[in-house]
């Protein structure tokens, strides 16, 4: 028997195009009835609020219309038995929402999740911690190693239960300014009161935290004695978070140093964008 692909497609762009006509395959498209008792499932009602979805019927005539030798359908759940009679192997993307139709209702098929294309955003992507790699750029100078140092011995001084993250800025004026992520309005916050982030896994909902992160603390520090932080360097023990990315970038803060850490969202394009250096030191 065959395989087909099965997709939740809002809207057409080059990347599910390319997914299509790489597998080369017959093409369904989740249906309005799916996707609608999708919605009403606990976590996936945040899709009802995608304003740029396309009804999956005219996203099934554009893809008729776009793509030579291959034949776009719908799919709705009564179709699992005639799927059952045509193939053996459904192709679906690797997201939180072909998970659950791969769970519920394809469990006896051979199912594979390609990766290959990013589509959108979705949950998982949105949520999830990667190894990251700066381009294999790596440092094993002497000085960015000591700077380092003086950044792991300021995280020792953090409180937080999750991560104890310490920095050293170094402004283009000589200026040095050192210190790590720490709660308010005092530090023991945690001990007196609990750990908001304990009712959450590592990386989600980062912003409902009593801490405030040591890369905003640095910057905020030298906002507030007058040290410029354009063309700056921050020595950071774990790669900066997008939203502190951010605030890197908008400070002019020229090169990031970090020890070790993870790549959340769109850290990594918020600093290539911006210009920003990023280097890893070795040990």
């Amino acid at each position: 028997m065959k395989k087909a692909i099965l997709a939740y497609v809002p809207a057409i762009h080059q990347g599910y195009l390319n997914l299509f006509s790489e597998n080369n395959c017959d093409i369904y498209v989740m249906g309005s009835g799916l996707i609608k008792e999708i919605i009403s499932e606990d976590g996936f009602s945040h899709y009802s609020r995608d304003l740029r979805a396309v009804n999956p019927k005219s996203i099934v005539r554009m893809l008729n219309s776009e793509l030579k030798g291959q034949s776009a359908s719908l799919f709705e759940v009564g179709l699992v038995d005639l799927f059952r009679t045509r193939y053996s192997k459904i192709i679906l993307p690797e997201e939180d929402i072909s998970k659950f139709v791969g769970k519920k209702y394809l469990s006896d098929f051979e199912v594979e999740y390609s990766s290959k294309h990013f589509l959108r955003y979705h949950k998982q992507i949105t949520l999830r911690e990667s190894e990251f790699d700066p381009d294999e750029e790596v440092t094993f100078d002497e000085m960015h190693q000591r700077l380092m140092s003086e950044a792991l011995e300021e995280a020792q001084k953090s409180a937080d239960w999750w991560r104890q993250v310490g920095f050293v800025i170094v402004t283009s004026g000589g200026k040095i300014v050192k210190g790590f992520n720490c709660h308010m309005p005092t530090q023991h916050e945690p001990d007196v009161a609990g750990d908001a982030r304990s009712n959450f896994k590592p990386g989600e909902h980062a912003d409902l935290c009593t801490a405030i992160h040591s890369e905003q603390f640095g910057i905020a520090t030298c906002a507030r004695h007058g040290y410029a932080t354009d063309g700056a360097t921050i020595y950071v023990t774990t790669l900066p978070c997008p939203v502190c990315a951010r605030n890197i970038v908008v400070a002019g803060i020229q090169n990031v140093y970090y020890e070790s850490g993870y790549s959340k969202f769109d850290a990594y394009e918020i600093f290539k964008s911006g210009g920003v250096n990023l280097i890893r030191v070795g040990k």
